[in-house]
């Protein structure tokens, strides 16, 4: 493990005697260096892309809702048919049982008529 040297402090690693006027002091008046305006503009960027993502997911809501209607409507029309075939079937069930009645009325009366027409000794 290397040694520290006794100069230096334990924080910094800069030496214990230094003092403030041995570093560069720097106004923030001295104006923007050109890296800083590219961050500023990536941070612009991301905050509008933000914005369209905020817009999107407002946008899908809003469709998801309404599809959400149409799939109930559907569903609702898709149960009206239902309803409406059974009871057209049960009137159509009933008109066959009602016309195989008097179909079969029919026949009974023929078949009773029909010796006593045929029969001539």
């Amino acid at each position: 493990m290397p040694e520290r040297e006794p100069s230096k402090s334990q924080r910094g690693g800069r030496p214990a005697s230094a003092s403030s006027e041995d570093y560069d002091v720097t106004s923030s008046s001295a104006g923007h260096h050109p890296g800083d305006l590219g961050y500023v503009e990536l941070v612009a960027d991301i905050h509008n892309q933000l914005g369209r993502l905020s817009e999107a997911v407002e946008t899908l809501k809003t469709q998801t809702t309404d599809h959400g209607i149409k799939l109930s409507s559907i569903g609702q029309d898709i149960n009206t048919a239902k309803v409406t075939l059974k009871i057209v079937g049960a009137i159509l069930a009933a008109l066959l049982a009602f016309a195989c009645w008097v179909g079969n009325k029919a026949v009974d009366a023929f078949i009773r008529e029909a010796p006593a027409v045929h029969q001539t000794k």
